[in-house]
């Protein structure tokens, strides 16, 4: 049995409701498809004490990183209030992607914590794990095994909005998570960490092992995605700062 996210997820340009998976249309008790196109304040009223609220009477969002807010009463199909914690994240095509988390306390409240701390859209971490949390191994002979920290951008990917429109872009952002997961060694981190930004900290023994790993997840990433029976090209960049596990960097590598 396929255990389904208690949370759901929309998206919002301009104070309409653009998409919505099947879990926010189960949350707010609407229709499969009801919510699309519906104006974002006839599910979320904006609280009066959040100040100036943002184009489209839209929560404010900044242009990096997230707006969160607990605890606000969102309006479900048949009236009742739903009480969630709100989270929002401006999107490279200036869209809001909202995160709809059911309030919750004790045990459940920790178990959708945890859930929280993954991307909505592509299921990664939303952020760089500390090292404590690396599967590294502590075996003497690796006590000098180098760390790469690596920040990987996707060039351009408001051409890909431009052509195939925000959803052809979500899906080249999900098909670029995928191949990063399917590419990394099974000791390695990757997070989602901005609009078309992911982070990858992966142990490596040398410069030249570095710089080969990456070479090779450059032409995987860039490799055709198919999108509405069309091929997207994407290109892709990458900088690295290298270090002993436990000391400072040593080396950076753009």
């Amino acid at each position: 049995m396929t255990l389904r996210a208690p949370f759901g997820h929309l998206k919002t340009c301009d104070g309409q409701i653009l998409w919505a998976d099947e879990d926010a249309h189960d949350l707010l008790g609407y229709a499969i498809g009801a919510l699309i196109d519906m104006p974002f304040a006839d599910v979320c009223a904006v609280p009066s004490d959040v100040g100036e609220a943002g184009q489209g009477g839209d929560m404010p969002v900044p242009a990096r990183g997230a707006s969160q807010r607990s605890r606000i009463a969102l309006r479900t199909h048949n009236g009742h209030p739903l009480l969630v914690d709100l989270r929002g994240e401006r999107m490279d095509d200036r869209c809001v992607l909202w995160t709809l988390i059911p309030a919750a306390t004790g045990l459940r409240a920790e178990r959708l914590g945890l859930l929280e701390r993954r991307d909505a859209l592509t299921r990664l971490a939303n952020r760089v794990p500390s090292f404590d949390d690396m599967p590294l191994r502590a075996h003497a002979e690796e006590a000098e095994r180098l760390l790469a920290v690596c920040y990987l951008d996707i060039d351009r990917l408001r051409d890909i909005n431009d052509e195939f429109g925000p959803l052809g872009g979500d899906g080249v952002l999900r098909e670029v998570a995928r191949r990063l997961r399917s590419a990394l060694p099974h000791d390695a981190a990757v997070a989602r960490v901005g609009g078309d930004e992911f982070a990858l900290v992966l142990p490596v023994a040398s410069q030249a092992q570095c710089e080969m790993l990456l070479r090779q997840l450059l032409a995987r990433i860039e490799h055709p995605i198919r999108l509405q029976e069309r091929l997207a090209r994407i290109r892709a960049s990458i900088g690295v700062a290298l270090m002993v596990h436990g000391s400072q960097p040593t080396l950076s590598v753009a």
